[in-house]
Formats: C-alpha cells, sequence, structure tokens
C-alpha cells in the first residue's frame, strides 16, 4: 500500500470517530441557594368536631381579615406554607411553613343565624280581578333572606389563625359577596393563563374575578372557586419559589389546597 493511501485512509478513520463524538454538555447548578429544607410536620390536622355548626361552607362574605396558606395534597405531614404577595399582585410562596394551630371560638353562645329577617313583602292588590271568572289569586312573593356578616364567633370547628407582627410582613386578604380583595383593595382573579393573582382593575380576559367562598373541608377551612378547592403550585424557578394557579400548567405542579389562616390580632 502506498504511503499517500495509507494517510488517507487514516484521515478518514479519524474523521469518522469525531463525526460519531458528542460533546457532553457541563452540568450548572442553579443560580441561589435552596430555600426548603426536608419538610418536617409543623401543625396536625384540626381534629373535625361533632357538635352542629350554623355555617361551615358556602360562606361568601366574611367579616374578619385572613391569610393565606398552601396545603399539598401529596404532603402527609400536613405542612402549611405561607403565601405572601407581590407588589403586581401575583401570589407565590416560598416554602417557609407557618403553625397555625386549632383554635377554637371563645363564644359560648349558640351559633347565630347565618341570615336577617327581610321585610315582609305588600300583599299584591288584585282588586279588579277578582269580579272575573277565571280569577285565581296570586302568590304572595317570598322574601329573599339576606345574608348577614359572618366572623370568628361563627365558626364552629377548630380553625388555623395566626397573630399579625408589629411590622405587619403578613398579606392579609377579605371576602365579600364572593369577591376577594387584598390589603390594597385590589380584586382576586384567574387570569387568562389561569394564574391566581389581585388586579386593579380587573383584567379583560380574566377567567374569573367573583365566585370565591369559605368551604370546610378535609379538616380545614379552605378558600374555594365556585365550590371547587382543588388548586395547583407551579415552580417558578429551581430554588423553592412557587406560584398558584386553578389549573396545572407544567407536568411539574402540585396539587394544593388553599387553608384560610384567620387573623387573630388587627396590626398596630
Amino acid at each position: 500500500m502506498q504511503y499517500s493511501t495509507i494517510v488517507s485512509v487514516a484521515l478518514a478513520l479519524v474523521s469518522a470517530a469525531q463525526a460519531g463524538y458528542v460533546r457532553p454538555r457541563p452540568i450548572t447548578e442553579p443560580d441561589c441557594e435552596p430555600t426548603t429544607t426536608p419538610c418536617e410536620p409543623t401543625t396536625a390536622p384540626c381534629a373535625p368536631t361533632t357538635t352542629a355548626c350554623c355555617q361551615d361552607s358556602d360562606v361568601t362574605t366574611f367579616s374578619g381579615e385572613f391569610a393565606l396558606g398552601v396545603k399539598e395534597l401529596c404532603n402527609d405531614d400536613d405542612a402549611i406554607y405561607l403565601v405572601f404577595e407581590l407588589p403586581d399582585g401575583q401570589l407565590e410562596h416560598n416554602g417557609v411553613t407557618v403553625d397555625c394551630g386549632c383554635h377554637t371560638t371563645t363564644s359560648t353562645t349558640p351559633c347565630a343565624p347565618t341570615t336577617t329577617p327581610c321585610v315582609e313583602p305588600e300583599p299584591i292588590s288584585d282588586c279588579d280581578d277578582k269580579k272575573k271568572r277565571w280569577y285565581k289569586p296570586k302568590p304572595k312573593p317570598t322574601p329573599k333572606p339576606t345574608p348577614s356578616p359572618y366572623g370568628l364567633s361563627s365558626l364552629c370547628h377548630p380553625y388555623c389563625s395566626i397573630t399579625e407582627t408589629s411590622d405587619c410582613t403578613t398579606d392579609f386578604f377579605t371576602l365579600c359577596d364572593s369577591i376577594l380583595k387584598d390589603g390594597k383593595y385590589r380584586t382576586g382573579e384567574i387570569v387568562a393563563n389561569h394564574q391566581f393573582q389581585f388586579d386593579s382593575p380587573v383584567q379583560p380576559d380574566a377567567l374569573y374575578n367573583k365566585g370565591w367562598s369559605i368551604e370546610y373541608k378535609d379538616d380545614y377551612y379552605l378558600l374555594a372557586l365556585n365550590g371547587c378547592t382543588s388548586f395547583w403550585e407551579c415552580p417558578v424557578d429551581d430554588c423553592g419559589l412557587w406560584k398558584l394557579y386553578d389549573a396545572s400548567i407544567d407536568s411539574k405542579c402540585k396539587e394544593i389546597e388553599i387553608v384560610i389562616i384567620f387573623k387573630d390580632e388587627e396590626c398596630d
């Protein structure tokens, strides 16, 4: 074999080997330190009671303020992660747990009625029709009860609560006529990408901006949207930061419930 032929064959073999070789991608680390630690039980689920409750579901108006917490449905240790609000109204949690305890109302009086009496409507006058042979009495209009304010004293089951700190760092919310408001009086809504946040004015293409309620379920008072208490948390990064949604938008999302954490005291 001639020398030039040997060189050509060797170069061809080297080229073929290089063509099949893939340089491994460098392993990169996240830019921040993880904010979460291995899960440890921080609170036990509130034991259900057998006493009759004046109202423990479909509460659309609440007289006090409350914070929000996230409870992962796949998490067996019942950890509750405190939700905070960004300046632009988005809701997030970063794995910080809160031991909200199980508290009961100090009221010893029976549950107050959840509706106030309505003014009796005036009877319908149909004197002229009585002269007609086909006359039938018109039905008397039925008054609709007006919901009364529903507050901590009306809670019948043990509930989660939190005391505001002196620096007022906890974000609190209100519920009135199925509409959520934050501390800046922005409206809670599910926007077009299914994210749960607060806006003012509401976004024109928002999916929901009303229909919120408080439901007692799974030993907790939970936030519900149109009666549904299932929500989702989806990761923002690899450092333990999560945003809240009403639907799963990614394979890494986890199904959650949003726990109502009632405010114990007014912030000074």
